[in-house]
């Protein structure tokens, strides 16, 4: 096999497109999102035994595993869950999250001949037993050059170079303020202009039951803080964080705030959630609000909670609490 091809860059850049590009080349192995599937494990060794590595690709971390559990998806997920499905959300393994539902409409056939042949594997250094996966699968798939891809890689390309020296990289750059755009478009940061957007023009807003899921909201300026002090200190290397707001609330709260943030009385309409899915469902249809979904109204009573006691302590990480200036 030739040596792999890493496609290094931001997020929202058109990075994904270039996964797809790369798949519909009869010689290339397109693996999509694939360090970034493996959470902070990517990188946690130098050298393992082949059960370890499989522990690596098939065990979701516990922070990933909850979110799963809770009903949160990745970006992009392509593993098909139902009655027919191997795995349960909680148990899905990290390479089947993405990478291999890309490469294959048989993943989970695929996923079982890959088992033994990882399991089997003496000790070795890590970057050794990812050049052995890349060879298996393109052997397996027909394909002579892996090309590997991940969101925001660029946050671990230095480890790449090093782990990888004969490997060659594609760096995709797209301008600050064109991702600033598709960034506002993204559901994940989207939540608190929605809301806003909603109480100003309808002046309440329905949730579904108490709206008692916990949530931790991260101010922007805070998470652009944490990238430059986690750059800077040499202990976060080859290491993944959760970063969390300093105020833990809940769904109902963090609306109430949005209300007074807007000089609104909050005005929360409980409705049961039989009710609110379909409301939301058919709401979607409408022009402007296709954003909406019924799997929203299931999250309001979900706890989504994470730790950041390691970022605290590592880069000094230290988010403000979730507030607004009231309006007059």
């Amino acid at each position: 096999m030739e040596p792999p091809v890493f496609i290094v860059s931001t997020g929202r850049c058109g990075s994904t497109m270039m996964s797809d590009i790369a798949r519909l080349h009869p010689k290339l192995l397109s693996l999509s999102e694939f360090f970034v599937s493996l959470s902070n494990k990517s990188f946690a060794s130098r050298a393992l035994d082949g059960e370890q590595f499989w522990n690596i690709l098939s065990v979701l971390s516990p922070t990933v595993s909850r979110m799963f559990a809770t009903g949160s998806r990745v970006d992009r997920l392509l593993y098909r869950f139902g009655p027919q499905a191997r795995f349960k959300p909680e148990e899905l393994p990290p390479i089947l999250c993405i990478t291999l539902p890309h490469l294959t409409d048989d993943y989970e056939a695929l996923y079982a001949e890959l088992e033994p042949a990882i399991r089997g594997r003496g000790m070795a250094p890590i970057a050794e037993q990812y050049l052995f996966l890349f060879d298996w699968l393109c052997e397996r798939l027909g394909r002579t050059m892996a090309v590997e891809r991940s969101g925001a890689s660029l946050m671990f390309v230095s480890i790449l170079g090093d782990m990888f020296p004969d490997a060659r990289f594609v760096h995709i750059y797209r301008d600050g303020r064109d991702t600033a755009c598709s960034m506002q478009h993204h559901d994940y940061f989207r939540l608190i202009a929605r809301f806003s957007r909603f109480v100003r023009r309808f002046g309440f807003l329905p949730v579904a039951g108490a709206a008692r899921g916990l949530r931790q909201p991260v101010h922007a300026e805070d998470l652009a803080a944490a990238c430059v002090l986690a750059l800077e200190a040499a202990v976060t290397r080859g290491r993944a964080y959760d970063l969390v707001g300093g105020s833990t609330l809940s769904f109902a709260e963090m609306a109430e705030t949005v209300f007074r943030a807007l000089g609104r009385k909050p005005r929360l309409v409980h409705l049961p959630l039989p009710l609110l899915r379909p409301l939301l469902k058919a709401a979607s249809l409408l022009p402007g609000w296709h954003h909406l979904r019924a799997e929203m109204a299931d999250r309001m009573n979900r706890d989504l909670c994470f730790d950041s006691t390691s970022a605290r302590r590592d880069f000094g990480f230290s988010p403000r609490p979730f507030s607004f200036p009231v309006a007059p």
